[in-house]
């Protein structure tokens, strides 16, 4: 139903994709700019803490937090993949900006 691009890792170990809209749906608009969304810029950051034992590195992974961006501010629209999907959708633009 929906599409993913990965674009790989940038500097500060964020992963951005992109989450398009199903075509035969209203489009979204931003909560904070007012832009008609049809797709939603994915970030995933890993988070992890870092252990040093003697001249050893150990690395644990703490976990990940997601986020859905729109394309034209920027700003979070959405935390979750089910959010974004009733974003896009056209469920979650009831907020006026």
């Amino acid at each position: 139903m929906y599409s993913t691009a990965r674009t790989g890792s940038t500097r500060d170990g964020t992963r951005k994709a992109f989450l398009d809209a199903p075509r035969l749906q209203r489009v979204a608009r931003c909560p904070h700019c007012g832009a008609e969304v049809s797709k939603l810029i994915h970030e995933k950051r890993i988070l992890y803490a870092v252990k040093l034992a003697g001249y050893k590195l150990i690395y644990s992974e703490k976990g990940t937090e997601a986020t859905y961006r729109c394309p034209n501010c920027w700003m979070i629209v959405a935390r979750s993949e089910a959010e974004a999907e009733r974003f896009l959708s056209g469920e979650g633009t009831d907020k006026e900006a």
